[in-house]
């Protein structure tokens, strides 16, 4: 992972002639007009050298201004974009937030707005369009941040939640081992649990038993379209916990 965008800016040798390429690096250049800056940038594997500078690979920009002025200095509001020019994947755009503590890089729910555009038609004026509208929803993600941070679980809610956590990344999991990597993430609110156990699933290490008696350990997650789904399942998860308060 770097914040350096190295791709393509043509589509791949197996894209018919109706295909639009969005060239993620210009448009990462055009979001630092409206305050964002390059964080991270991550390529799915490939074998095939010359194929790589086409595959899925997703950019996060980060704004240091629109939640840290609400009180939340721990956190930084993201774009979240996924791209491709291999015809493998539409260009997405989803709204995320960093947690300067740990490094964890989260994103919102299934029911915040998602940006998806096919390669075709007039894309770079639907994705200006689409920026605002994800921007716009920075309150909302105020609000539900709040709502976690206020809420306190009891021990055996706190445990429920954890396990309902496990089982966002395999329903086979029987147990989970998350414990806490620092002493800031030792309370018991449910946006410290969430983080827990997102970092402990994200980064790998954490040992596990399986529904058929197996001990395992999660491996560090690599796949981006699996690190998406678990991301936005474990938000929807701390919301229901938040809002059941």
């Amino acid at each position: 992972m770097s914040n350096l965008i190295t791709t393509a800016e043509t589509g791949y040798t197996n894209v018919s002639d109706r295909y639009r390429v969005v060239p993620t690096a210009p448009l990462a250049e055009k979001f630092k007009s409206l305050g964002f800056t390059v964080d991270s940038f991550t390529r799915r594997g490939c074998r095939d050298v010359n194929k790589t500078p086409f595959v899925k690979h997703q950019v996060r920009l980060s704004h240091p201004d629109l939640l840290k002025s609400h009180g939340n200095n721990d956190l930084r509001l993201q774009l979240i974009i996924t791209n491709s020019f291999d015809a493998t994947s539409a260009f997405k755009m989803m709204l995320g937030f960093f947690r300067f503590v740990c490094s964890n890089g989260l994103a919102v729910g299934t029911s915040y707005e998602t940006f998806s555009h096919r390669h075709v038609g007039n894309i770079i004026q639907e994705v200006d369009s689409s920026v605002e509208r994800i921007v716009a929803q920075t309150d909302r993600l105020l609000f539900d941040i709040d709502k976690m941070k206020s809420v306190t679980l009891n021990q055996d809610e706190a445990r429920a939640f954890l396990m309902s956590a496990a089982k966002v990344k395999d329903e086979n999991i029987q147990e989970a081992l998350f414990e806490p990597r620092r002493e800031a993430d030792t309370s018991l609110d449910v946006f410290t649990l969430y983080n827990v156990a997102q970092e402990a699933i994200i980064q790998g290490n954490t040992q596990m038993i399986m529904t058929n008696g197996d001990r395992k350990t999660m491996r560090r997650m690599r796949n981006l379209d699996e690190i998406e789904r678990i991301n936005r399942g474990l938000f929807d998860l701390a919301l229901t916990f938040a809002n059941a308060a």
